[in-house]
Protein backbone atom coordinates (compact mmCIF):
# COMPACT_ATOMS: atom_id res chain seq x y z
CA UNK A 1 0.00 0.00 0.00
CA UNK A 2 1.06 3.52 -0.72
CA UNK A 3 2.12 5.90 2.02
CA UNK A 4 -1.73 7.98 1.43
CA UNK A 5 -3.85 4.26 1.84
CA UNK A 6 -1.88 4.28 5.03
CA UNK A 7 -2.34 7.63 6.48
CA UNK A 8 -6.16 7.33 5.16
CA UNK A 9 -6.42 4.40 7.44
CA UNK A 10 -4.40 5.66 10.38
CA UNK A 11 -7.20 8.99 10.36
CA UNK A 12 -9.84 6.79 10.14
CA UNK A 13 -8.50 4.56 13.17
CA UNK A 14 -7.54 7.88 14.67
CA UNK A 15 -11.51 9.08 14.26
CA UNK A 16 -12.92 5.77 15.57
CA UNK A 17 -10.24 5.23 18.39
CA UNK A 18 -11.43 8.91 19.41
CA UNK A 19 -14.86 8.18 19.22
CA UNK A 20 -15.29 4.91 20.70
CA UNK A 21 -12.48 4.73 22.87
CA UNK A 22 -13.04 8.37 23.97
CA UNK A 23 -8.87 8.78 23.45
CA UNK A 24 -7.50 11.24 21.09
CA UNK A 25 -4.66 10.32 19.67
CA UNK A 26 -2.29 13.17 18.14
CA UNK A 27 -2.60 13.62 15.05
CA UNK A 28 0.70 13.87 13.58
CA UNK A 29 1.67 10.65 15.61
CA UNK A 30 -0.27 8.72 14.32
CA UNK A 31 0.36 10.11 10.90
CA UNK A 32 4.54 9.75 11.17
CA UNK A 33 4.25 6.42 12.46
CA UNK A 34 1.50 4.54 9.67
CA UNK A 35 4.43 5.34 6.89
CA UNK A 36 7.47 4.83 9.69
CA UNK A 37 7.69 1.36 8.40
CA UNK A 38 8.34 2.22 4.86
CA UNK A 39 11.30 4.83 5.08
CA UNK A 40 13.50 2.04 3.97
CA UNK A 41 12.12 2.25 1.17
CA UNK A 42 13.13 5.64 0.61
CA UNK A 43 16.81 5.35 2.24
CA UNK A 44 17.99 2.19 0.34
CA UNK A 45 18.95 1.58 -3.40
CA UNK A 46 16.77 -0.11 -5.60
CA UNK A 47 18.92 -3.02 -6.20
CA UNK A 48 18.81 -4.03 -1.94
CA UNK A 49 15.07 -2.77 -1.33
CA UNK A 50 13.09 -6.26 -2.28
CA UNK A 51 15.62 -8.00 0.52
CA UNK A 52 15.29 -5.61 3.33
CA UNK A 53 11.70 -4.60 2.74
CA UNK A 54 9.43 -6.11 5.01
CA UNK A 55 12.12 -6.82 7.52
CA UNK A 56 14.01 -4.85 9.99
CA UNK A 57 11.61 -1.88 9.08
CA UNK A 58 8.19 -4.32 9.36
CA UNK A 59 8.69 -5.58 12.37
CA UNK A 60 6.73 -4.77 15.75
CA UNK A 61 10.41 -4.18 17.22
CA UNK A 62 11.20 -1.46 15.10
CA UNK A 63 8.04 0.19 15.37
CA UNK A 64 8.36 -0.10 19.68
CA UNK A 65 12.14 1.61 19.56
CA UNK A 66 11.13 4.36 16.99
CA UNK A 67 8.01 5.43 18.93
CA UNK A 68 11.29 5.43 21.68
CA UNK A 69 13.61 7.65 19.88
CA UNK A 70 11.11 9.90 19.08
CA UNK A 71 9.18 9.98 22.49
CA UNK A 72 10.33 13.52 23.41
CA UNK A 73 8.54 14.99 20.23
CA UNK A 74 5.41 13.14 19.54
CA UNK A 75 3.31 11.04 22.12
CA UNK A 76 4.74 7.51 22.03
CA UNK A 77 0.99 5.95 22.00
CA UNK A 78 0.38 7.42 18.48
CA UNK A 79 3.68 6.49 17.30
CA UNK A 80 3.16 2.90 18.22
CA UNK A 81 -1.18 2.69 17.34
CA UNK A 82 0.19 4.45 13.88
CA UNK A 83 2.89 1.96 13.14
CA UNK A 84 1.25 -1.19 14.38
CA UNK A 85 -1.69 -0.38 11.72
CA UNK A 86 0.78 -0.35 8.70
CA UNK A 87 2.15 -3.30 9.82
CA UNK A 88 -0.95 -5.15 10.04
CA UNK A 89 -2.28 -3.42 6.60
CA UNK A 90 0.63 -4.71 4.77
CA UNK A 91 0.14 -7.71 6.00
CA UNK A 92 -3.73 -8.42 5.14
CA UNK A 93 -2.81 -6.60 1.85
CA UNK A 94 -0.03 -9.04 0.50
CA UNK A 95 3.03 -7.23 -1.87
CA UNK A 96 6.10 -8.04 -2.67
CA UNK A 97 7.31 -9.78 -0.49
CA UNK A 98 4.05 -10.91 1.05
CA UNK A 99 4.36 -10.85 5.27
CA UNK A 100 5.36 -9.11 7.44
CA UNK A 101 8.32 -9.53 9.75
CA UNK A 102 6.64 -10.33 13.23
CA UNK A 103 9.48 -11.87 15.20
CA UNK A 104 12.39 -10.04 13.59
CA UNK A 105 15.63 -10.08 15.16
CA UNK A 106 14.67 -13.31 16.27
CA UNK A 107 13.40 -14.88 12.49
CA UNK A 108 13.92 -12.77 9.45
CA UNK A 109 11.07 -14.50 7.50
CA UNK A 110 7.93 -12.78 6.54
CA UNK A 111 5.21 -13.93 7.95
CA UNK A 112 1.43 -13.75 7.02
CA UNK A 113 -0.85 -13.62 10.06
CA UNK A 114 -4.17 -14.49 8.73
CA UNK A 115 -5.89 -13.89 5.01
CA UNK A 116 -3.62 -12.04 2.53
CA UNK A 117 -5.97 -9.89 -0.48
CA UNK A 118 -3.08 -11.05 -2.77
CA UNK A 119 -1.85 -7.24 -4.13
CA UNK A 120 1.09 -8.66 -6.27
CA UNK A 121 2.55 -5.41 -7.88
CA UNK A 122 4.81 -7.63 -10.46
CA UNK A 123 1.43 -9.15 -11.25
CA UNK A 124 -0.56 -7.00 -13.73
CA UNK A 125 -3.53 -8.23 -12.26
CA UNK A 126 -2.69 -7.37 -8.60
CA UNK A 127 -1.14 -4.22 -9.24
CA UNK A 128 -4.71 -3.31 -11.01
CA UNK A 129 -6.60 -4.60 -7.98
CA UNK A 130 -3.78 -2.62 -5.75
CA UNK A 131 -4.77 0.34 -7.32
CA UNK A 132 -8.33 0.58 -7.30
CA UNK A 133 -8.91 -1.09 -4.59
CA UNK A 134 -6.28 1.68 -2.22
CA UNK A 135 -8.35 4.35 -4.27
CA UNK A 136 -11.37 3.27 -3.26
CA UNK A 137 -10.43 2.91 0.34
CA UNK A 138 -8.76 6.29 0.48
CA UNK A 139 -12.29 7.86 -1.06
CA UNK A 140 -14.03 6.19 0.72
CA UNK A 141 -12.44 7.19 4.13
CA UNK A 142 -11.74 10.79 2.99
CA UNK A 143 -15.32 11.02 2.38
CA UNK A 144 -16.31 9.09 5.81
CA UNK A 145 -14.14 11.98 7.72
CA UNK A 146 -15.67 14.76 5.81
CA UNK A 147 -18.89 14.13 6.45
CA UNK A 148 -18.27 13.14 10.40
CA UNK A 149 -17.05 16.75 10.23
CA UNK A 150 -19.44 18.20 8.74
CA UNK A 151 -21.75 16.96 11.23
CA UNK A 152 -19.87 17.98 14.29
CA UNK A 153 -20.78 21.43 15.43
CA UNK A 154 -17.84 24.25 15.84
Amino acid sequence: MSPLGHIAIALFARRAIKRYANTDLDLHGIVLGSILPDLDLMLLPFGKREHVHRTVGHSPLLVLIAAWLLSSRLPADALVCGGILHLLVDNFWGGDPPGVAWFFPFDRKRRLIGAELGMRLRDPGGRARAVILELSIVLMIATILLIQDKKQPP
